[in-house]
């Protein structure tokens, strides 16, 4: 039941991933792949919300400290 319509991948309040167009939830493959095409509605998901670049808008620039790594004392 494909089609060409788009979805978008929603997380809820539990860290479930979804559907925004049917509310089936996506879940990963056995070599934690997740879905390409909802598996309820047939369309393509948009992953797009969760790329690196998206998620530095939406939680705002890395304010850590650089970490220094200091050498190991050699016995």
């Amino acid at each position: 039941m494909e089609t060409k319509e788009s979805a978008r991948a929603a997380l809820d309040d539990y860290g479930v991933t979804y559907c925004e167009k049917c509310g089936a939830e996506l879940l990963c493959n056995e070599c934690g792949d997740m879905p390409e095409i909802c598996p309820r509605c047939g369309r393509v998901i948009d992953w797009s919300t969760f790329k690196a670049t998206a998620c530095a808008r939406a939680f705002g620039p890395d304010v850590l400290p650089t970490l220094v790594y200091a050498p190991c004392a050699v016995r």
